[in-house]
């Protein structure tokens, strides 16, 4: 199967986006009006990061997988979540309606771990529109989470993202530049830009050199922890019948989710993921949670018991971390996984 980006031509001038981290989570971006002295650093940089994949080993994308040395995740933007239409706000945010001409891509929610990547997407598409940085906004003290280069193509924009403030502290290696009219190369810099990049999105597919870039910048902080309660609910409501759960738990269990984005996080994608594939009869349930020494998640009445202490051995329980050594049968925990190709 070929590489779709590998046979696309980047035309017109090179676009810089710069985005902002909102209390909401959503990042809201900015394009950087750039002096064209400055063209042949970024097509050298975008030209390099495409160059780069046909090096490494293709690998479908897999949500909490870890990648190997020599690998890149792709995947296809059809098995991407399309964001509901809204109207267009004021100011520019990466969740924004597409409103350019390039056709939409029909994007349907059947991959796990990938609803955060709809905003980079939007960011892409949204290049030609997004507000011109101020000066006023540069100087404003708000630290940048991200930076990307955009160039059209036949088939649409393609955007190349790297997790980095380009604010960030000088250090040898990088290239220096300020920001007035336009972008200009200079000795005492407002930017600084190296020459990597975490992640490609094209007309067609993402590739993916860093899994940690989607699920640090790309995540939809207010989506999460909005939906806790509804999330929680629907956990509840698939155990009910077998295997309820105690009151005390459910409080615990709204308390841990509802304070921090990452578990969040970790029970929206059960609930849009896993949660209906589990085997919720009653005696396997419990011979697994002997299996790995977590009998006591459950009450003597038979109820799901949870703690401050359990609630993470049954989130680990539930997305299926938990293993034996083959040889020693040490009970392990895996951080991260993918399935076996």
């Amino acid at each position: 199967m070929s590489v779709p980006w590998l046979d696309l031509h980047l035309q017109g001038d090179p676009r810089l986006i710069v985005g902002y981290r909102q209390p909401s989570g959503i990042i809201s971006c900015r394009q950087v009006e750039l002096h064209k002295e400055t063209f042949s650093f970024f097509k050298e940089v975008t030209n390099n990061a495409i160059s780069r994949i046909q090096n490494l080993t293709r690998r479908q994308y897999a949500h909490f997988g870890a990648l190997e040395e020599g690998e890149y995740f792709f995947l296809e933007t059809a098995n991407i979540p399309k964001r509901p239409a809204s109207k267009r706000q004021r100011h520019s945010t990466i969740n924004q309606t597409p409103q350019n001409d390039y056709p939409d891509r029909s994007r349907q929610r059947n991959t796990p771990g990938t609803e955060e990547l709809a905003s980079a997407i939007t960011m892409v598409d949204e290049t030609d529109n997004h507000l011109v940085l101020s000066d006023d906004e540069l100087r404003s003290g708000k630290k940048m989470q991200l930076y990307m280069i955009s160039y059209s193509t036949d088939l649409g924009y393609i955007g190349f993202i790297r997790k980095s403030n380009p604010q960030k502290s000088i250090s040898p290696g990088h290239r220096f530049f300020q920001y007035g009219e336009a972008l200009k190369k200079v000795r005492t810099p407002d930017f600084v830009f190296d020459d990597k990049i975490d992640l490609i999105v094209g007309p067609d597919e993402i590739a993916i050199f860093s899994d940690k870039v989607v699920q640090v910048i790309f995540r939809d902080v207010k989506l999460v922890l909005e939906s806790v309660e509804e999330n929680i609910n629907t956990v509840v409501n698939v155990f009910k019948n077998q295997l309820p759960m105690t009151e005390p738990g459910k409080v615990l269990l709204n308390e841990f989710c509802g304070k921090n984005p990452t578990n969040a996080k970790r029970i929206h994608e059960l609930v849009q993921h896993r949660i209906a594939d589990l085997m919720l009869d009653p005696d396997s349930f419990t011979r697994a949670l002997s299996r790995h020494n977590l009998n006591h998640l459950l009450s003597d009445d038979g109820e799901i018991n949870l703690t401050v202490e359990s609630i993470p051995s049954f989130f680990d329980f539930l997305e299926g971390r938990l293993f034996n050594d083959d040889h020693t049968q040490e009970p392990r925990r895996a951080d991260r996984y993918s399935k076996r190709r």
